[in-house]
C-alpha cells in the first residue's frame, strides 16, 4: 500500500511539474524588439499566427512586421515548433527549409546547448544561473542567465517568452557587429505579459544627428518595402560617388549604379537592409528599407 501511495504521489508530482512549464509557441503571442545599428534605433514586431507543414512536420507560422498593429508590412519568416516534453524550441526559416534548435529551457546551471538563430552561426549557450521572475500578470516564469565571452551585457532566456535579445536572435551580441536586437515587450493577444526592466516602453525609434536627412538633401527609396525594382532618389544638386546596400550583418550585398541608382530585389532575401550613399564633399547619407 505504501508503495502504491508513493507511486501515485510521484505521478501527481511529475504531472504538476509538466503542467508548470510555460509554453512559448502559442498563437496570439507577439514580441516587440528594438534594433540598434549605426546610431539608429527602431522597433520591429514578431507574432505567431496560423499553422503550416514543413517537411512533414507541423509548425506555427512566425511573421515579421514594422507596424505595431501587426496589420501592415507583414512578412512570413518561417515555422516554429515546441517539444513540451524536452522543453525545446525549433525554428525553420522559410528560405532555408531546415530546422535548428533555438532554445532548450530544461537546462540547469552548467548545462550547455548548441543552438542557432537568425543572428548567429551555431553557438554554445552555457547556463550560468537559474532563478524565477514574476511577469506583469503575476505569473512566475523560470529564467536562465547565459554565460558569454563578453561581460558587459546579460542575456536571459525566460520560459514561455524567449531570449532578452529577441525571439529569433539569441546570442546576437556575441556574433554581430554594429547591429543588435533586444526584447522590449512580450504580449499575448495584445495583453502585455512582460516588459524588459531596462526600458519603460514597447516602442523606440531614434536617429542620430549625423544620420538624419538634413538640409536640402533627402534620400528616398520608392517604393519601400522593395518587392521588385525601387528607385533611389536624393534631393539637391549632388553627384553620387558610391552607393552600397548592407545586410543586417554589415556585409555589402549590392552596389547600385551611381549613374542610375535603383534597387533590384533579385537575390535579396526578405528582411531589413541599409543603404549608404556617399556624395561629393565626403557627405554620407543613410536610410534603411525592407525587402518583402
Amino acid at each position: 500500500m505504501r508503495f502504491l501511495l508513493f507511486s501515485v504521489s510521484l505521478v501527481i508530482c511529475l504531472s504538476l511539474t509538466g503542467q508548470d512549464y510555460k509554453q512559448l509557441v502559442i498563437e496570439g503571442n507577439s514580441w516587440a524588439i528594438v534594433n540598434w545599428s549605426w546610431g539608429w534605433a527602431w522597433t520591429d514586431y514578431l507574432f505567431l499566427d496560423g499553422d503550416t507543414i514543413i517537411n512533414d512536420t507541423a509548425y506555427t507560422k512566425v511573421y515579421f512586421s514594422t507596424d505595431s498593429t501587426l496589420q501592415n508590412d507583414v512578412s512570413y519568416l518561417g515555422g516554429i515548433r515546441e517539444d513540451t516534453i524536452n522543453k525545446e524550441i525549433f525554428f525553420n526559416h522559410n528560405s532555408l527549409m531546415e530546422e535548428f534548435l533555438l532554445y532548450r529551457f530544461g537546462m540547469n546551471i552548467g548545462d550547455s546547448a548548441l543552438v542557432s538563430s537568425m543572428a548567429c552561426y551555431p553557438i554554445y549557450m552555457i547556463v550560468a544561473d537559474v532563478d524565477t521572475i514574476t511577469d506583469e500578470l503575476g505569473i512566475d516564469r523560470r529564467r536562465m542567465l547565459l554565460d558569454h565571452w563578453y561581460d558587459w551585457y546579460d542575456e536571459y532566456w525566460i520560459e514561455g517568452i524567449g531570449s532578452t535579445l529577441g525571439l529569433l536572435t539569441a546570442g546576437n551580441f556575441s556574433c554581430i557587429a554594429d547591429y543588435n536586437q533586444e526584447l522590449l515587450c512580450f504580449s499575448r493577444n495584445s495583453l502585455l505579459n512582460y516588459m524588459n526592466p531596462l526600458y519603460n516602453r514597447c516602442f523606440i525609434t531614434e536617429v542620430t544627428i549625423d544620420e538624419q536627412n538634413t538640409g536640402d538633401k533627402q534620400v528616398q527609396i520608392i517604393p519601400n518595402p522593395v518587392s521588385g525594382t525601387s528607385v533611389i532618389k536624393i534631393s539637391g544638386d549632388v553627384q553620387i560617388k558610391s552607393c552600397k546596400v548592407f545586410d543586417s550583418y554589415g556585409r555589402v550585398v549590392y552596389e547600385p549604379s551611381v549613374a542610375n541608382p535603383k534597387i533590384e530585389k533579385g537575390s535579396l532575401k526578405p528582411g531589413i537592409y541599409f543603404l549608404k550613399i556617399e556624395v561629393e564633399g565626403r557627405e554620407v547619407y543613410k536610410c534603411r528599407f525592407l525587402v518583402q
